[in-house]
This record gives C-alpha cells, structure tokens and sequence, in this order.
C-alpha cells in the first residue's frame, strides 16, 4: 500500500514538475511577444510633438491583437536591410515634428539568419501551444520526464534569442530616453529658436 501511494505521489510530482516547465516556456513565448510588439509599434513614429501620445496609442492598438507569427513578420520586415522606411512629412506644420526609425545594421546573410530563428521560434511556440497535449502524455513518470526534458531542451535553445530580444529593447529604452532628455534641455531649445 505504501509503495502505491509513493509511486502516486511520484507521478503528481513529475506531472507538476512538467507542468511548470511547460508554463515557463509559455509565459516566456508571452515575454517574447510582448517585446516584439513594442519594438515594432515604436520602430517608426512620425508626427508633431502634440500628437506624439495618440500616435504611440494608435500604433500600439494596431499590435496589441495580432498573433505571434504576424509581429515576428513585421519585426522581420523592420530588419531587413533593403527595407526603406516610409517618409512621412506633414502636410501642415503646427509645431515641432518628429520622425524617428528603429532599425537594425545588419547584412543580407545575418539577416536571413535572424529571420529562419525567428521563424523558428514562433514555430516552437505553435507546438507548444497547439500540440504539446497531443504529443506528450502525463500518464506515466517516464512520459513526464520526456516532457520535462524536451521542455527544458526547448528554453535553452530558444533563450538566447529571447535575451537579444531584450537587450534591443533595452537598448531602444535608453536611446529614446536620451532623445527625451536632449530635447528638453536648453542646449536644444536654443538651436530651434536659433534655426528659426
């Protein structure tokens, strides 16, 4: 009787254990995505200054629904290095006007490395969401290590990617928060008075 309930107790273990890793994987796929969205609703932003807060908003509703595989597909589309971004210029000019463009330098054959990877994971996470249940079974402890072990297999083979991910994120961050800096000192208020 005691080996039954341990060999019980075994089983809810393994199958916690694998539904943890399996719920890591999906909040990082969720990380992922969320990071993609931002980069790409602010990868290009054009507008007066007064208009900037609806603008963000705009773009950032534009995203917000669109699945895993459509934001990989225009974060894609932002890094290719023959993209040309589009020039918006104002038909009126009722204050001071900003257009910005985040992109990557990167060549033809980096970049269709980074395109495959990125294909890639939003693959990965596909399977993970779709089919996981249908490939993996928690019946048994050893289908519960099988789970546990592609589970793990899969974070860090997609980790590294995640984390470049972040850093561009970061990255941006820091570069519009020097931009928001600089354009409220003095130093860049007096060019504008000077340059009118």
């Amino acid at each position: 009787m005691e080996s039954e309930a341990q060999s019980i107790t075994e089983l809810e273990n393994a199958r916690n254990l694998a539904l943890q890793k399996y719920g890591r994987n999906v909040y990082n796929f969720g990380l992922l995505e969320s990071w993609l969205k931002v980069l790409v609703s602010r990868a290009e932003i054009s507008g007066h200054v007064s208009e900037l807060p609806e603008i963000l908003n705009r773009q950032s509703e534009a995203i917000r629904n669109k699945t895993m595989g459509q934001v990989i597909k225009q974060f894609v589309e932002k890094i290719d290095p023959d993209y040309v971004p589009l020039n918006k210029e104002p038909l009126e000019v009722k204050d001071l006007y900003i257009s910005h463009t985040f992109n990557l330098e990167i060549d033809n054959d980096e970049f269709q490395e980074k395109k495959l990877i990125l294909e890639a994971i939003s693959k990965d996470r596909n399977e993970l969401i779709h089919h996981f249940h249908e490939r993996f079974k928690f019946d048994s402890i050893q289908n519960c290590q099988k789970a546990i072990k592609f589970l793990d297999l899969q974070r860090e083979e997609c980790w590294p990617y995640f984390e470049e991910i972040r850093n561009l994120l970061r990255v941006y961050g820091e570069g519009m928060k020097e931009v928001a800096e600089m354009m409220n000192s003095e130093q860049f208020l007096n060019a504008i008075v000077d340059a009118n």
